[in-house]
Formats: structure tokens, sequence, C-alpha cells
């Protein structure tokens, strides 16, 4: 239960960058309320958060015509990410991002879309970003629908 939670909500990152917890650090103790970053055996490749950056900007046009909080808010909401991604620094998104930026945060592919400490990055980028969000709700961890999947239409992806 705390793996399921911990990979749905989070921390994406460990405590300290390029370093790759072992098995030991683990700890599945029933009530526990913060795991560490799951292990990976994977030291974290220089210029990951670089990576995802790049994975965004090619593909961003897609991005946002398939998410369905699309707008002008998104927009300017996966730019404070990405800044945030790039340089750490928080950057208050506009009211109303938070949808869409946790919409992008759930549907992250890997290693379709970029390689998993890439997306570590990029998902905690977007989750910090969007509780900045003045107008956010708390984030609902409602299923992710399997009935059709067309915000995975690679055609859009193919193009790019």
């Amino acid at each position: 239960m705390a793996c399921a939670r911990q990979i749905d909500q989070g921390p994406w990152l460990p405590a300290a960058a390029g370093s790759a917890p072992g098995p030991d650090d683990l700890d599945f103790s029933p009530g526990l309320s913060a795991v560490p970053v799951l292990e990976t055996r994977q030291l974290e490749p220089p210029g990951a958060a670089l990576e995802a950056l790049a994975r965004v900007l090619k593909h961003r046009q897609s991005l946002v015509a398939v998410n369905p909080h699309a707008g002008a808010a998104l927009d300017q909401g996966l730019a404070c990410a990405l800044t945030r991604l790039v340089s750490g620094v928080a950057c208050p998104p506009p009211a109303g991002s938070a949808a869409g930026l946790r919409y992008l945060r759930d549907r992250i592919c890997v290693p379709r879309d970029m390689s998993l400490h890439g997306a570590r990055h990029l998902r905690q980028a977007l989750e910090s970003t969007a509780q900045l969000d003045p107008a956010a709700a708390p984030p609902s961890m409602g299923p992710i629908p399997t009935s059709h999947r067309r915000d995975q239409d690679p055609r859009r992806f193919a193009l790019a």
C-alpha cells in the first residue's frame, strides 16, 4: 500500500540528487507515512532534468492539444513547471492550471516519453507547481480511464 501511494503521489526524487537508495534504505512498515524513493539500482545520469525539458518542449503542442484542461492557464502553468524543473525556483502558476498539470503528470510514460530519472524530475516539478495554484483543490487520485486512451494517440506525436 505504501509503495502504491508513493508511485501515485510521490515523492519521486531521492533526498540527494544522484544517489540511489539501496535495499536497506527502504522501510515498508505498516502505517509508515513516507517511503524513500523506490530503488532503481541506477544512479541518476547528469542532465536528467534537461532531458525532460527537451522532450516536453519538443512535444508541447501535442501535449497541450490532448489535455482536456488546455488553455492559457495550462500553457502558463506548464511554463512555471518547466522553470521549476530546470532552476528549482518555485514559480506560482495562474489559477486553474493545477488540473491540467496533474493530468500531464499522470500520463508520463517511461521509457516511451523519457528516461526514468527525467520523468521523476518532471513529475515532481508538475506536482509541486500544481500545489502552488491558488484555485487548486487537493489532488484527487481518481483512476486514469482505461475504456479509451485518446490521450495516447501516437499519430499526434509521430509528426513532431
